[in-house]
């Protein structure tokens, strides 16, 4: 290919790509919404002291964003690791070596109070 020439077959590849999208998202949307909701209403009932994070319904179909009081971060996603459970843990750049609790969850739906539980 000459440089400056469209790339036809990528260009025809994407459209294709974005109809197959178009026809199947709406299932695959209600598909992660109803795993997330089984994952949440479960953690939420047989976990003490478990918290949603934000709202329970606006939030993307794959997004679970949970807290639990008493329980150290960094060894709780280990262990969810080691039993092949995908986990993050979500904390500002300038804590990453600090045990200390994030000053940016109150602004979303933690007070300090329920931080420090």
């Amino acid at each position: 290919m000459r440089s400056g020439s469209e790339d036809l077959a990528s260009i025809v590849g994407m459209a294709a790509a974005a109809d197959i999208l178009g026809a199947e998202m709406e299932g695959e949307v209600a598909r992660l919404q109803a795993i997330r909701d089984r994952l949440v209403e479960r953690v939420l009932t047989e976990i003490p002291d478990s918290h949603l994070n934000g709202h329970p319904n606006e939030r993307l179909p794959n997004n679970a964003h949970l807290r639990f009081d008493g329980i150290e971060g960094e060894a709780m996603v280990l262990s969810l690791r080691d039993q092949l459970i995908a986990a993050a843990l979500v904390r500002p750049a300038a804590q990453r070596r600090s045990s200390r609790h994030t000053p940016c969850l109150p602004a979303g739906c933690c007070t300090r109070s329920s931080r420090l539980a």
